[in-house]
């Protein structure tokens, strides 16, 4: 995981494998950081999608996620979640169907 600073966000690459060990560990980097917070995937080469729904549950409104599959877009709209054209991660209101 790389922290660099991009603009008035931060912008965090990650790399390799992401599972649950990863995505705890970003959980209590994003819980610390009070800026916007653009994800970076492109470079992970097995996400594990129960690793995804932990960093989404624990990401802030306005998460920007950046390199995620189509599969993986699915999995979060499943599990309640939109990724908007921008990459923007949201939160969809109970009842709502998915885009």
């Amino acid at each position: 995981m790389v922290r660099e600073q991009f603009g008035n966000a931060t912008l965090i690459r990650l790399r390799g494998s992401f599972d649950l060990p990863q995505a705890v560990e970003l959980r209590g980097t994003l819980a610390q950081l009070e800026q916007a917070v653009i994800l970076d995937f492109g470079q992970v080469d097995d996400l594990r999608v129960h690793a995804l729904g932990v960093v989404a549950q624990s990401a802030q409104p306005g998460t920007h996620l950046l390199g995620l599959r189509q599969h993986h877009v699915d999995v979060l709209a499943y599990l309640g979640f939109d990724v908007d054209d921008r990459g923007c991660l949201l939160r969809r209101e109970a009842g709502a169907e998915a885009h």
